[in-house]
């Protein structure tokens, strides 16, 4: 399950993903990043993992995702993995990320502190 928010104020969108990680999931947060770029310009993202209790992704999904060139390339980005295979998807998945890659953290307040983010005011949008 995923749900997305966006801060306007700091350019902001973050996904927090719940329960099973599905390739449906990661499609959604790259749809509405596509549109939120469309709609107010490039934006910083976080993908906040903390709440995956399984993943269902191939690897080779995963491989060609972390080819694919970024949609608000050059922004920074953070995702936060709190479990071993969390933080074994999200670094495979920078490893595969030549030109810009995100910070891996262990808490959403590290994240928004390494991305100068103070008081963010999220709204949802999906």
């Amino acid at each position: 399950m995923l749900e997305l928010f966006y801060d306007h104020n700091h350019h902001l969108l973050l996904g927090t993903f719940r329960s099973i990680l599905t390739p449906g999931d990661l499609k959604l947060f790259d749809d509405t990043e596509r549109r939120l770029v469309v709609e107010v310009g490039m934006r910083r993202g976080i993908l906040d993992l903390a709440g995956v209790t399984a993943i269902a992704i191939p690897d080779t999904l995963l491989r060609l995702r972390g080819r694919t060139a970024q949609t608000a390339f050059g922004q920074q980005r953070a995702v936060v993995a709190t479990r071993p295979d969390t933080y074994a998807l999200a670094r495979a998945s920078a490893d595969q990320q030549h030109h810009f890659e995100p910070f891996i953290v262990t808490s959403l307040d590290e994240a928004l502190a390494l991305l100068g983010v103070e008081a963010p005011h999220f709204h949802r949008v999906y």
